[in-house]
């Protein structure tokens, strides 16, 4: 029994201990990769996101968004790392608990590392997938850490974040290459059964012809 009510405790505990905040976001020149890149953000400094509300007239986009983490939503830290991307917070204020913030999208330039005939990538361990440059490339070779089994979630897209190709498989590879489709800009790589599970030292690299 007591140790019920501790289990019960330790639970509520963990609740308790996440912040919640809620903000609006206005997004001047606003596109899908400009608001990939908040999400991206938020995901960095802790935060999990939930999208309310998103809108789009094609010059601005407008998000409500909920946060909950660990630690308490960190406005500084969020311009940052939209700064490293060349986006740029006009305008921000707190009112009724609540975030209202500005954003300039108009030089957006994600920073993302790039995968080239001369240098590959190694994944660094992350429970977000993911996402490289690769419209230096025409074929990947992607392989997974020894002895580690990676069920490949991979999505290639175009400038506009649009989906030129996807693979998710529930079987384990070791090693896999492919070529790219004309137009490719942007790789995600994921693992199906869950990022947890995958060990750091996933290599991604320039192949030839998908070989």
């Amino acid at each position: 029994m007591k140790l019920l009510i501790w289990f019960v405790i330790f639970t509520l505990s963990l609740v308790a201990g996440d912040t919640k905040t809620d903000v609006s976001l206005q997004v001047a020149h606003g596109s899908i990769l400009s608001s990939k890149i908040i999400v991206q953000a938020l995901n960095t400094i802790g935060q999990r996101v939930n999208i309310h509300r998103y809108e789009s007239d094609g010059e601005t986009i407008r998000m409500e968004i909920s946060l909950s983490g660990r630690k308490v939503f960190d406005p500084k830290y969020f311009s940052e790392i939209l700064r490293d991307n060349a986006m740029i917070i006009t305008a921000g204020a707190m009112r009724d608990k609540k975030w209202t913030i500005e954003i300039d999208a108009s030089s957006v330039l994600w920073q993302i590392p790039a995968i080239t005939s001369d240098e590959g990538a190694q994944m660094e361990k992350s429970i977000t997938p993911a996402w490289f440059v690769v419209n230096q490339s025409r074929a990947l070779t992607i392989e997974a850490p020894y002895g580690n089994k990676w069920y490949p979630d991979i999505a290639v897209l175009d400038a506009n974040m649009n989906v030129l190709s996807s693979l998710r498989s529930f079987k384990a590879q070791e090693r896999m290459s492919f070529s790219l489709p004309e137009g490719a800009m942007y790789l995600k790589v994921a693992n199906t059964n869950g990022m947890k599970l995958l060990k750091e030292g996933m290599w991604i690299e320039h192949a030839t012809d998908g070989r």
